[in-house]
């Protein structure tokens, strides 16, 4: 009597599945290195034109906030893909740093040689040009925001 209560079980379960299976949300995640806030339609960019990303967005759920595991693409890549956070990733020659982006400009800090980088996108998108030194006060002004975001974020 109880293996026909536990098939009637097991059956009555497994005729629910594909309901509840179609009610479950369709995620699609896009990763795309050095995709700005403001380089999508869909967030005010005037200057790339995103038709279909925009229509995407329209009819989706938007995130407006987010978190990049580090400032180069394969360590992000690897920690979206395994689910661990950077340190935790083995294999890849970045050591942890910190990002901003502003305008053209990115600066890029890295903790392990305490370096600071600043690579002019619009002339240089490759970031082969460390302008860190020929451009001391868009450094300055770059790290201090860079600084400050890290440092209300609690990091």
């Amino acid at each position: 009597m109880k293996q026909w209560r536990f098939l009637l079980g097991l059956c009555s379960a497994l005729a629910i599945l594909p309901v509840a299976a179609e009610s479950r949300p369709n995620i699609v995640v896009i990763l795309v290195d050095d995709l700005g806030y403001h380089d999508l339609g869909c967030y005010g960019s005037s200057f790339y034109e995103t038709p279909n990303l925009d229509k995407f967005a329209a009819t989706a759920v938007r995130f407006t906030q987010g978190y990049a595991a580090h400032p180069v693409c394969s360590p992000t890549r690897a920690s979206l893909l395994t689910g661990q956070h950077y340190p935790h990733y083995h294999g890849s020659k970045w050591r942890p740093g910190s990002a901003i982006r502003s305008g053209k400009w990115k600066l890029v800090e890295h903790y392990d040689y305490q370096k600071i980088e600043l690579f002019d996108l619009e002339n240089d998108p490759g970031e082969k040009k460390d302008l860190s030194k020929d451009e001391p006060e868009k450094t300055a002004e770059l790290l201090g925001k860079l600084r400050g975001y890290l440092k209300k974020v609690g990091k």
